[in-house]
């Protein structure tokens, strides 16, 4: 009977034990996993923040963008409207060559391949120092000021209803359909009398010389030159009068 008894206390002893291992077990796999996936979804994470933003959206009467445009870079007008234009959210490298998420204004025909073009550059980690909306430059609700802030502060814009510099006609800016890139380093210039070019920013002068080694010279053959081009824009730095180095334009067909 004593024999019976401790077979039985060792069998259910045993069953215990086996139990206990198993319940071990299965809480150190459980511990894996929630560690493995804790780990994937983080990395999953950092991949959506890290991935390079490449974005096209409409703009509607109220929205935000609107909002941020109505009365300075966009005027109810009777050449373009609202429907004819994008907002573009784009990705670039900054002069620390960190990355930013730029934003434009470009005609609805030219977004997608605008997209393409920054793509491309952002593909060579081509650097732009600064590309927000123009309207965030705006003073005394004047383009011709709001345009000269923005030259001052460097930064790479497209849209502004306005008419071009020193004349009456509608700019290409006025229908989303040029784009001006770095420019400081690539100054927009007259031609004078005596046969040489005069810039009215300071911060461009040095920029006059363009024998300059510097990596955000727009040259002829360069990337950024070669990505526009490519893509059947106009470069200003062509021109004889004004020499506009930083001008991109696109005529729509």
């Amino acid at each position: 009977m004593k024999e019976k008894n401790g077979k039985n206390i060792k069998s259910v002893a045993e069953r215990m034990c086996k139990s206990t291992m198993e319940k071990r077990f299965t809480i150190y796999i459980l511990i894996l996993t929630g560690i493995f996936l804790g780990i994937s979804r983080s990395s999953v994470q950092a991949t959506e923040a890290d991935a390079p933003v490449f974005i096209s959206s409409e703009i509607t009467y109220g929205d935000e963008i609107y909002n941020r445009i109505n009365g300075k870079s966009y005027q109810e007008n009777e050449n373009i409207s609202l429907k004819d234009l994008r907002y573009l959210q784009i990705s670039h490298y900054d002069f620390d060559h960190k990355i930013q998420t730029g934003e434009l204004i470009v005609n609805a025909e030219l977004a997608d391949e605008v997209l393409e073009i920054f793509q491309e550059l952002y593909d060579a980690e081509y650097e732009i120092a600064s590309m927000h909306l123009i309207d965030d430059y705006w003073v005394n609700e004047d383009p011709d000021q709001a345009d000269t802030n923005s030259i001052d502060h460097n930064n790479t814009s497209a849209f502004c209803y306005r008419v071009v510099t020193g004349g009456e006609n509608l700019s290409r800016h006025a229908y989303g359909c040029a784009i001006d890139i770095n420019l400081q380093q690539n100054p927009y210039l007259t031609l004078q009398e005596d046969g040489t070019y005069d810039c009215d920013h300071e911060n461009a002068l040095e920029y006059m010389d363009r024998s300059l080694e510097d990596a955000h010279e727009i040259k002829e053959g360069d990337i950024c030159w070669q990505a526009f081009t490519d893509h059947g824009f106009t470069w200003g730095g062509s021109w004889t009068n004004p020499k506009d180095y930083q001008h991109f334009e696109k005529r729509l067909e």
